[in-house]
């Protein structure tokens, strides 16, 4: 969906994307600035300012949805928050939800059948995150006010863990 050949066929996947998921919902569209979409693409396939060792081009998958998700959450482009009706009333009350949903869920796509390349063999994550209600409220929660800036490490190490949870064979030995 994301880091394809061009910002365009990134733009227009995110963009499908958002649309089935609104859909999914049972309402239309929802209220999006369309050239903050395109904003976000731009910045997180900037290759000089990519923030991983090797740049964009030897990033991980792990590093590539962090920075797409923090900077999607920051920069807030679904204006119109859900409902009581679509998340509960937990969720709905808590600030700047909508994107962290949409982050998450567009996050969690990438990875699913995305390909690690590793020194020993490149494996692929065939089973996809997955979190309980309680763990999803928290997620959002502790993510509404996320900043590439501050927390595109720990976003990419959180989608690693969650990603090698349901995917042992793709973790690296643990030794600590």
């Amino acid at each position: 969906m994301l880091f394809n050949e061009n910002e365009v066929v990134d733009y227009n996947n995110v963009i499908a994307h958002l649309d089935g998921y609104f859909l999914g919902f049972g309402n239309g569209p929802a209220s999006i600035d369309e050239t903050e979409i395109l904003g976000i693409i731009r910045y997180v396939r900037a290759k000089e300012t990519f923030p991983a060792n090797g740049g964009l081009e030897a990033a991980s998958p792990f590093k590539k949805v962090a920075r797409f998700y923090c900077m999607f959450i920051a920069q807030r482009p679904i204006l119109s928050a859900f409902g009581v009706e679509q998340v509960g009333e937990e969720i709905a009350q808590m600030e700047n939800h909508q994107n962290v949903m949409v982050a998450y869920d567009i996050a969690v796509t990438c990875l699913h059948g995305a390909t690690i390349n590793r020194q020993d063999g490149d494996f692929v994550l065939e089973h996809k995150i997955q979190l309980s209600k309680h763990s999803y409220t928290d997620l959002i929660q502790a993510s509404r006010s996320v900043t590439p800036q501050s927390h595109f490490h720990i976003m990419a190490v959180l989608f690693e863990q969650l990603a090698y949870r349901f995917n042992p064979g793709a973790s690296y030995e643990l030794v600590v």
